[in-house]
This record gives structure tokens, C-alpha cells and sequence, in this order.
């Protein structure tokens, strides 16, 4: 709640690796960045629960359980998860190869 969109988005990028919660926006802001992530869920948000578990399975992106994060786990396995590794291109391209995967789950 401190930063704008833009100085969000200019943090973001400036990233090796996320750590964030596991909302739609979210995948694709990491998608458009093409940042690896470790995804956290909210607790009880079982869209957040499912899309972690699911890019998860994937080795898309590692996730832990909030109650259960450990930041010396997380960067054990950073190197196996590269996130989407795709340049989408556009905002357009991005939201149909989401809608894609989504339907593969």
C-alpha cells in the first residue's frame, strides 16, 4: 500500500525472485515480467490454494503455505522453478496463454 502501480511494477522487475501471494493478477504481473516467484496463498482462498498448487506441479513456480514459510527452503529450490519463461508480447497474448493453461488444470 506504499507504492504506486509504476514503482511497484519498477521493484518488481528489479527482482531475482518474488515472494507473493498467488492471485490471477498477480501470475500475470510475474508473466509479463517473466520472473521467477515463490507462491504464498492467502489462507482460505482456494483460488489462490489451486493456482499455487497447480503451477506447483508444473515447476512453474515453488509454493509454500504461509504457515509453514521457511526463506532457507524457498532458496534451496529456487533453481528448479523458472516461472513461465515465455515472452508474451502483449497484454492481449498474455491473458489468452493464461486462459489456456487455466483450462489445462
Amino acid at each position: 500500500g506504499y507504492l504506486t502501480a509504476k514503482q511497484l511494477n519498477q521493484k518488481m522487475a528489479a527482482c531475482e525472485l518474488i515472494v507473493t501471494r498467488s492471485g490471477y493478477s498477480t501470475l500475470m504481473d510475474l508473466a509479463i515480467l517473466n520472473k521467477k516467484a515463490v507462491l504464498i496463498p492467502t489462507p482460505g482462498q482456494t483460488e489462490q490454494e489451486y493456482l499455487a498448487e497447480n503451477f506447483f506441479q508444473k515447476n512453474i513456480f515453488y509454493t509454500q503455505s504461509q504457515k509453514d514459510f521457511d526463506l532457507k527452503k524457498v532458496l534451496k529450490k529456487d533453481g528448479k522453478y523458472k516461472g513461465f519463461q515465455q515472452d508474451f508480447g502483449s497484454l492481449a497474448l498474455l491473458q489468452k496463454r493464461i486462459s489456456e493453461l487455466s483450462k489445462k488444470m
